[in-house]
């Protein structure tokens, strides 16, 4: 993700995600494989870990592309 991007979420909480690539796991370590290393030689890219919280009590809303 690139620094403009993650500005970019930063002002649009509780909106869409979108643009980039998103995996998702139970397992925090799995999570962490995807993670650092790998964007060293870019200074304008960053990779994060969301935690999501789902409200299960919500119905889920469905929206097709």
């Amino acid at each position: 993700m690139t620094l403009f991007e993650l500005e970019s979420m930063k002002n649009n909480v509780s909106g869409l995600i979108a643009s980039f690539c998103l995996s998702t796991t139970l397992n925090h370590k799995i999570a962490q494989g995807f993670v650092g290393p790998r964007l060293d030689d870019d200074p304008c890219l960053v990779s994060m870990i969301f935690k999501i919280h789902l409200d299960t009590g919500q119905p889920i809303v469905l929206i097709n592309f």
